[in-house]
């Protein structure tokens, strides 16, 4: 696994990846910085100004859905830099030099996802500390609970991965593998009104159709909401998102592994 890891980690340096995600972390860092120049104290009726905290109850925390929209941000950047990274592998030639390995296929396979997802949840991770520590010294905010959104983020970044090298396998074309992702992402992001949806169409059938798309696609959006609800308002929550979307992978995983495994080189 330590070869394939390396492999990815000399990729994405190879390919300059890491100079975006570095360019992205450091505008975020200077928002954050000039942001805190600026005089956030609002009046009310009564004359009374509001401090930070207060302002910060009042917007429904931004510093932490900033936080959360940034790693969102590099999650997407991360799906866009990865989504040819199977294809390429497959291609003539490549696929005979990883195949000759001395790995079985579904070695090779898992070996390679998690090779991607270390390699790039650790430049997210390292992204996001220097965020958090930009916001740490601009405003004093620390919170631990800011590690639910990190902690979820390369859940879902796992997620969309484990698609990724799915429609990667399926199809060995970045364009078709993009194209799924995206459709996916609309899908599962329309069925987070799920309930809304059924109660429109006042159709059991509809409703039976809409419920079971929505337990079966993997609930990225969702996810990503109750982590911020969790972390920032320390509410209860139903993480039942999570637990069938890891579900979902899990089978994804064993269809990609039995198709990969059948497939001619």
């Amino acid at each position: 696994m330590r070869g394939i890891t390396r492999d990815c980690v000399v990729e994405m340096f190879d390919r300059k990846i890491w100079f975006i995600f570095a360019l992205v972390t450091l505008f975020t860092i200077i928002a954050i910085a000039l942001s805190g120049t600026m005089d956030f104290k609002l009046s009310v009726q009564t004359n009374e100004n509001l401090d930070l905290q207060q302002i910060n109850n009042i917007f429904g925390d931004p510093l932490m859905r900033s936080y959360s929209l940034f790693l969102s941000f590099l999650i997407f950047l991360t799906v866009l830099a990865t989504s040819g990274l199977i294809p390429n592998m497959l291609k003539k030639g490549r696929a005979e030099f990883y195949l000759s390995k001395p790995l079985s296929r579904n070695s090779l396979l898992l070996n390679k996802l998690f090779g991607i997802w270390f390699t790039y949840g650790s430049i997210i991770v390292l992204c996001s500390v220097f965020v958090w520590a930009t916001m740490y010294l601009i405003y004093g905010f620390f919170d631990w609970h800011i590690l639910y959104i990190l902690i979820s983020g390369l859940v879902v970044l796992f997620l969309w991965l484990s698609i990724i090298v799915f429609t990667g396998i399926i199809f060995r074309t970045n364009a078709l593998v993009l194209m799924t992702v995206f459709i996916v992402w609309v899908i599962q992001y329309i069925l987070k009104y799920h309930e809304s949806i059924s109660a429109f169409f006042k159709s059991k059938q509809i409703g039976y159709v809409v419920d079971t798309l929505y337990y079966i696609i993997p609930k990225t959006s969702k996810i990503a909401d109750i982590a911020f609800e969790y972390a920032s308002k320390h509410n209860m929550v139903s993480w039942e998102p999570l637990y069938s979307s890891l579900l979902f992978v899990i089978i994804l995983l064993f269809v990609t592994s039995y198709v990969f495994k059948r497939i001619s080189y």
